[in-house]
């Protein structure tokens, strides 16, 4: 309807050219069957692409290849992944493009503020595709995910909450605050449940409640432990790993791009990325919208063997990124540091307790109004 783009004309041929090329790729042609080529492209392997996918790329370049010659291109870019993050993510999908899960369970941060959270929705189809009954698929999605309320948790529930003074609007509004948070103790705060609740009922001091490490529950008597129990229950575990009934030659079909939650320890390793990039690339005439994952323990030599890799693998584009390189960054599958083996510093991740302290300490920092809004 537009007509070719407004340099057609004179690169018609050399266009023409690249089309020709693609199809030869297709069918995994000889060195010497490509045009005009120095370097030459990885082509399909029929032994490894199904028939029938390797029938529909052939089809839809010989259709791109007369439609060319009969009306030349819109575009001189033809085929190509685009970035998908955010509209993959207004479509409920899980994935996008060629980009495995960045987590199971991850926060979403968003443009205006706070987080929510998302949970993978192919799990369960993919347990029944497996074999699992219906009844292993709910326990092993609730060791997941959890049950985002307090209910059947144990040790901090609302039994034991209402026993301590707590009200059934006070157990409601942190129940409401479960649905997206990281730790089951960042429901507990003096914002879910009010400074008067926290002073008349709780009979907390307005000392406790200003102190950044200040930890409700444990106040109410409530061990680490016991706390770490009734979160794993609440908010989930964030990894599949160590589910009830799940098979360990099962784990693979779950690996994501990062490690899954604070108890996962499986993910997928940055070489595989570029498999899976070079498996996508002989469809395509332009490049793979795609980050590679890499650890945050990932060294300068990981990343020149990534890119080294995907230039031998013909990619011909290739991101990365290395987990907790920015100081913001739009996904987490944990919250805080969260080092599992310890940083050269010997620190550890942030407790709940620690992390709300941290946050109100630098928005108590900010000059203006404006700037903590």
């Amino acid at each position: 309807e537009l007509g070719p783009f407004p340099a057609y004309a004179p690169n018609r041929e050399a266009m023409l050219r690249v089309i020709r090329n693609h199809r030869r790729a297709v069918l995994d042609a000889p060195a010497e069957a490509y045009e005009g080529l120095t370097v030459l492209p990885a082509g399909l392997d029929a032994e490894r692409c199904p028939p029938h996918l390797r029938g529909a790329a052939l089809e839809a370049w010989d259709r791109a290849l007369a439609l060319g010659e009969e009306h030349g291109f819109r575009n001189a870019q033809t085929t190509l992944i685009a970035p998908t993050g955010t509209i993959g993510l207004l479509m409920d999908c899980d994935t996008t493009g060629v980009e495995p899960d960045f987590a199971l369970v991850k926060f979403k941060k968003l443009a205006g503020g706070g987080y929510f959270r998302i949970i993978n929705q192919s799990v369960p189809p993919a347990l029944r595709r497996l074999g699992y009954g219906e009844r292993e698929i709910a326990e092993i999605v609730a060791y997941c995910a959890g049950a985002g309320s307090l209910g059947g948790a144990p040790h901090v529930n609302r039994g034991s909450l209402a026993a301590l003074g707590f009200t059934p609007e006070a157990l409601d509004r942190v129940d409401a605050a479960l649905g997206s948070a990281f730790d089951v103790a960042f429901a507990f705060n003096r914002w879910t449940l009010g400074d008067d609740f926290c002073r008349d009922v709780l009979g907390l001091t307005e000392e406790q409640l200003a102190d950044p490490a200040f930890s409700l529950l444990e106040a109410l008597g409530f061990t680490p432990a016991q706390i770490e129990e009734a979160n794993d229950a609440v908010t989930g575990r964030m990894t599949l790993e160590g589910a009830p009934h799940l098979r360990e030659e099962h784990y693979a079909v779950f690996d994501c791009a990062n490690r899954c939650g604070r108890h996962g320890t499986r993910y997928i390793e940055p070489m595989a990325h570029v498999r899976a990039m070079a498996a996508a690339q002989p469809f395509l005439s332009g490049a793979i919208s795609k980050t590679i994952n890499m650890p945050e323990d990932a060294a300068v030599g990981d990343v020149a063997a990534v890119y080294e890799a995907g230039a031998a693998s013909m990619l011909k584009a290739l991101a990365i990124y290395r987990d907790g390189s920015k100081l913001s960054q739009p996904l987490a599958a944990t919250f805080g540091d969260d080092r599992r083996d310890g940083g050269d510093d010997g620190e550890g991740a942030l407790s709940a307790a620690e992390a709300v302290g941290e946050a109100e300490r630098i928005l108590r920092a900010l000059p203006t109004r404006d700037a903590r809004e």
